[in-house]
């Protein structure tokens, strides 16, 4: 009886071991694109308390290049990035409130702020971070606070527009193999993949061509991806583009129980000398703020009316127009059965 107990504890092992640490290359394949979007949704989640921090980015091509101070805000439906030029020493503030989108700089010996542009939202304008962090090339239009997203969001993007999210779930995009793989006592997912990538050179292409409006900025053609397993973050990638080669190396903190973005390394290889970013991220969650920090008002500015005056007239002037023509009909009705 013994015996038998052990040889069915050893063969339920054997199977559960097998599931979790030796699934070979279609299990793995088949986890990734059944709960991809179940994982980065939860993701989204850990960020709904909003996400704040500094943000120093370094270029360089043998040498030093720009240098650029970035301090992001992203809250509910309100996103800010106060930048600081080092090269020009000149501030900017870039942020979109609950009505308008606003860019506003100053020098740095200056304090009075340069309103440089105010923008309405339109009515078409995406604002929930949980609809749009991921955009398709359609989406990308529609956010205001796209470059913001871009810098909290960094552990899923291949490029400006090449976010991991995007790219899975076309159907140009293909697992060619998968795995699970363990570096430095942590599990990760290998996986290799190719975008099937027309050749722009070859086509005749309009501003109308399909392949344009849905995809406009998507460059990559192949490459491998390292994969963290808990939300599909990018550890490192190597991949083939429509301009070159490139490699991307990411490092994580965990913050409340969070992964968030900590180093994000871009190398592209060049004749003269391989092209480096590097970003270094200071990154917390949870802001509450609430809207006016996002608001011209904020930095001791006008707030915009964009003719919500002359809107709120004309909404009175139909008001009385009604109130009189109620009347009007009521005495009329009076005077019948009076008559």
């Amino acid at each position: 009886m013994s015996r038998l107990l052990t040889v069915v504890l050893t063969i339920c092992l054997a199977g559960n071991f097998s599931f979790l640490y030796a699934q070979d290359d279609s299990d793995v394949k088949q986890y990734i694109t059944e709960n991809a979007t179940q994982l980065w949704g939860n993701y989204l989640k850990a960020l709904r308390k909003g996400v704040e921090g500094d943000v120093q980015i370094r270029t360089s091509n043998g040498e030093l290049g720009p240098q650029y101070d970035i301090h992001v805000i992203r809250e509910k439906k309100w996103g800010l990035e106060e930048t600081e030029d080092t090269k020009e020493n000149i501030s900017r503030v870039e942020s979109f409130a609950d009505r308008y989108h606003f860019n506003i700089s100053r020098k740095a010996d200056s304090q009075d702020w340069t309103v440089d542009s105010v923008e309405k939202t339109s009515p078409g304008t995406i604002t929930n971070i949980k609809d749009y962090s991921f955009p398709t090339g359609e989406e990308q239009g529609r956010i205001p606070d796209y470059e913001l997203c871009q810098h909290i969001f960094k552990g899923y993007s291949l490029g400006i527009s090449d976010y991991v999210p995007t790219l899975l779930r076309l159907p140009e995009f293909t697992i060619e193999s998968a795995e699970k793989v363990n570096r430095d006592g942590a599990d990760y997912y290998q996986v290799n993949f190719s975008f099937d990538q027309p050749d722009l050179s070859a086509l005749e292409i309009d501003e109308n061509d399909e392949f344009i409006i849905k995809y406009p900025k998507i460059t990559v053609k192949s490459g491998s991806l390292l994969l963290t397993t808990d939300y599909l973050l990018i550890k490192e990638a190597k991949i083939d583009t429509i301009h070159g080669p490139r490699e991307i190396e990411n490092d994580y903190k965990i913050v409340d129980g969070v992964p968030l973005i900590s180093e994000y390394h871009l190398t592209i290889p060049f004749d003269g000398g391989d092209y480096k970013e590097t970003y270094a991220f200071d990154l917390r969650i949870g802001t509450n703020y609430g809207s006016s920090r996002f608001k011209l008002s904020y930095y001791g500015l006008s707030e915009p009316n964009f003719g919500d005056g002359a809107i709120a007239f004309a909404r009175y002037v139909l008001l009385i127009a009604g109130l009189v023509l109620i009347g009007f009909g009521a005495t009329r009705i009076i005077q019948r059965r009076r008559s």
